[in-house]
């Protein structure tokens, strides 16, 4: 064969690779993201401060309530959870209306808002447009558990996303703060990426600075599970794993929890 046959032949089969790859992916002709893609995990809540002005004995359902913000001299209607008793005056940790738990989060259900569970009871009057809480949620003195039910998804400035069907907030608080993060950054591997070689950290009130965090994420091809301690307030996560094994799926994951 002539050097010129070999290399028209040569040409061929590399135009042929290149549009195997280059078509792959979705069907709706975007390129899939490479094995290194991430997207920002930014976010955080800051909570304010309210006073009950009744009593309130913890049943079946949730109870709606008005109370004025510490930041605020406008009186705002906000839950409290099925389950939690509050006496009359009080002090409430309120998250308050409008916190985007995790900034770039759109979605919900077929599109629809996001909801929220507490303490395994669903809140129905409170729910997530584009990560944002539509009312606020009071909390007492105790220990609490909020699940964000999507799906979500999360997009960084290339338009490269990550799916998450669940976010879990396992939390304290005292009344007054919570030990939820105020601050959350990072990235996290995008669909079909396995780059876990990314920091992730929280950063705490410091009535809650010390102690240890906890970083569970799920998928169908592996688990993050990492548990750091607190150094200044802080916890930071590094050296994830980076095996093909816990490759994120195209489809994303199922689960990402947080708890302090």
């Amino acid at each position: 064969m002539s050097v010129f046959n070999k290399s028209f032949y040569a040409l061929v089969a590399a135009s042929l690779a290149f549009g195997i790859v280059g078509c792959g992916g979705g069907g709706n002709g975007s390129q899939p993201p490479t094995l290194n893609s991430t997207v920002p995990l930014r976010g955080g809540v800051v909570t304010q401060t309210a006073t009950s002005p009744v009593s309130i004995t913890g049943g079946a359902t949730e109870t709606t309530i008005p109370v004025t913000l510490s930041q605020s001299s406008v009186p705002v209607n906000v839950i409290v959870p099925a389950g939690v008793s509050v006496t009359a005056v009080q002090s409430l940790a309120i998250i308050p209306a409008g916190t985007q738990f995790i900034q770039g989060m759109q979605g919900g259900a077929r599109g629809g808002p996001g909801t929220l569970t507490i303490n395994g009871v669903p809140v129905t009057g409170a729910k997530l447009v584009n990560g944002r809480l539509t009312v606020g949620i009071a909390f007492s003195h105790g220990s609490f558990d909020v699940t964000l039910t999507g799906p979500f998804l999360i997009t960084g400035a290339t338009g490269i996303g990550l799916n998450i069907n669940e976010f879990e907030f396992i939390f304290e608080t005292n009344g007054i703060v919570t030990s939820l993060p105020e601050v959350l950054g990072g990235n996290i591997p995008a669909n079909g990426s396995d780059n876990w070689q990314n920091v992730i950290t929280t950063q705490f009130d410091p009535t809650y600075a010390t102690g240890t965090a906890k970083l569970l994420i799920t998928h169908e091809n592996g688990t993050l599970n990492k548990t750091v301690g607190l150094v200044g307030g802080v916890a930071t996560f590094k050296q994830n794993s980076n095996s093909a094994a816990a490759q994120i799926p195209r489809t994303g994951v199922n689960l990402v929890q947080f708890s302090h």
